[in-house]
């Protein structure tokens, strides 16, 4: 192996979640949120999937495939003719 590949897998997947004042804030896929002052080349826009690493200061765009779905899970709680109560 590569030292790039070795760095390859060491990269973290995060979504830009808010932009402020030259400042992404990055979300985690465990919903922790990093910060990462962008520097002028960077050109990041809301819901962008990046790439962290493998140092902290290099982040760089990613397929949108490489964050996953959202998905949610729930308890039928009460069936009614037209409408489906779940909690």
């Amino acid at each position: 192996m590569t030292s790039q590949e070795a760095d390859d897998l060491r990269r973290l997947v995060a979504r830009v979640k808010h932009i402020h004042d030259g400042t992404a804030y990055l979300e985690l896929q465990n919903g922790n949120v990093v910060t990462y002052v962008m520097e002028s080349e960077d050109d990041f826009t809301l819901g962008e999937v990046v790439l962290i690493g493998p140092l902290w200061v290099d982040v760089d765009t990613a397929p949108s495939d490489l964050w996953p779905e959202a998905s949610a899970i729930g308890t039928v709680r009460c069936v009614l003719d037209d409408e489906v109560l779940v909690a």
